[in-house]
């Protein structure tokens, strides 16, 4: 008898949290004119976001031929492809961004620190990191952030290269990828 009683209870409540949750997407429907609810549309404005890398060196102009020494800066820029105001976070360099450094077909390792690091810190931001919000307008290109390959690399040698980078820009963490950068480090 009381595992009857155990089973109908369930039943019952299985019954009021799914109507509970029909008249949230009820409500949720009324107030917006959509049926999606608002983590969904977080998703969706989150997939909207275009990352665009451009490697620079000291005005931050585009340039593709860099001597062996020189700075090299990618300036990250962002683009809301959806028709919604959204946003993306700047947190922590190492945190966000994972970029991959091709010469020759190979990966080029990060520095001994920074692979030290990522792996401390694994898929946590550190701890007592700020937050800097970035509005982003339908449409429009805007610079995000910038990474100095000096920060992640050992002194790049003559050659080839080619970068791509991984982001994470907003409270889901998802990885968002980004074109192909190439440049050359000459003499």
């Amino acid at each position: 008898m009381r595992v009857k009683s155990i089973f109908v209870l369930a039943v019952l409540l299985t019954g009021i949290v799914e109507v509970h949750g029909q008249d949230r997407a009820t409500n949720i429907s009324r107030r917006t004119g959509s049926d999606e609810r608002p983590e969904q549309k977080q998703d969706r404005q989150e997939q909207a976001i275009k990352v665009t890398l451009v490697s620079s060196g000291g005005l931050w102009q585009p340039k593709e031929k860099f001597k062996v020494g020189e700075h090299i800066a990618i300036s990250i820029y962002l683009t809301n492809t959806g028709t919604e105001p959204t946003g993306a976070a700047i947190i922590d360099n190492y945190y966000q961004h994972r970029p991959l450094l091709m010469k020759d077909g190979q990966s080029v390792p990060y520095l001994e620190k920074v692979a030290e690091q990522l792996l401390l810190n694994g898929d946590n931001p550190p701890i007592g990191f700020r937050v800097i919000f970035v509005a982003l307008e339908p449409n429009k290109l805007t610079e995000f952030n910038v990474v100095h390959l000096s920060d992640w690399y050992a002194p790049l040698t003559l050659g080839k290269y080619e970068l791509t980078m991984k982001n994470r820009l907003t409270k889901n963490w998802l990885p968002q990828g980004s074109n192909k950068v190439k440049f050359e480090i000459v003499p």
